[in-house]
């Protein structure tokens, strides 16, 4: 497979080639300077699933609330705005991807917000700013493993079964097999996207951190 093809895997399904319409709703709404947290949570409330996944993951261990936020209002109040956006990204991102069985989606939540969470604290251990950034990268940095398994996944389970039997990790496996492995697909498909350069980079560079 060549590089083109990363082109393909992201672009000829619909869906995938641009971020879900709730998002640009909200992101409208919340650059409007007389918007209130009632205004934005009736957007997400339209979407039940979609409140029903922002809610699990507020209330998870990584929160630290444990059951005791029930409404998306409660949950912006506590979390903050931003970081509740980048949680719907995530989670509208992620609801995209029906039908793909070679993951188990629980687990691949809980890594990828544990890993949004880290890398937002890490960011700020420096003392720098933007760390939500850094949690929108955290969050989303496997994506590209959830398009290969939805758009190649027979070719998909040779790697994986060639990665069990030779104890190569699964990304240098994706690279023999493929060309590319599934941090250049999440790469290709932010620029899809349009999102900042930087979260392209920073996501399809992931196993290589000094790349980045």
């Amino acid at each position: 497979m060549s590089l083109i093809e990363i082109h393909d895997l992201v672009n000829e399904n619909e869906p995938l080639a641009s971020l879900p319409n709730t998002f640009y709703k909200l992101r409208e709404v919340v650059a409007d300077p007389s918007c209130d947290f009632d205004d934005i949570a009736e957007i997400i409330s339209i979407d039940p699933s979609l409140t029903l996944r922002l809610l699990k993951i507020v209330n998870s261990a990584f929160y630290g609330f444990r059951g005791e936020i029930e409404t998306v209002t409660h949950a912006l109040g506590v979390v903050g705005t931003e970081q509740l956006m980048q949680l719907v990204l995530a989670t509208t991102v992620v609801g995209q991807f029906k039908g793909v069985d070679m993951i188990d989606m629980e687990c691949f939540w809980k890594h990828s917000v544990a890993c949004g969470l880290a890398a937002r604290a890490i960011h700020q251990a420096r003392g720098e700013y933007d760390g939500e950034r850094f949690f929108v990268a955290g969050l989303l940095h496997d994506i590209g493993r959830l398009v290969m398994c939805l758009k190649a996944p027979d070719q998909l389970r040779v790697v994986l079964d060639f990665a069990k039997k030779s104890g190569d990790r699964w990304h240098k496996a994706e690279a023999k097999f493929f060309g590319f492995d599934h941090g250049s697909v999440g790469g290709a498909l932010l620029r899809a996207w349009n999102r900042p350069k930087s979260l392209q980079e920073a996501i399809a560079h992931h196993h290589f951190p000094a790349s980045a």
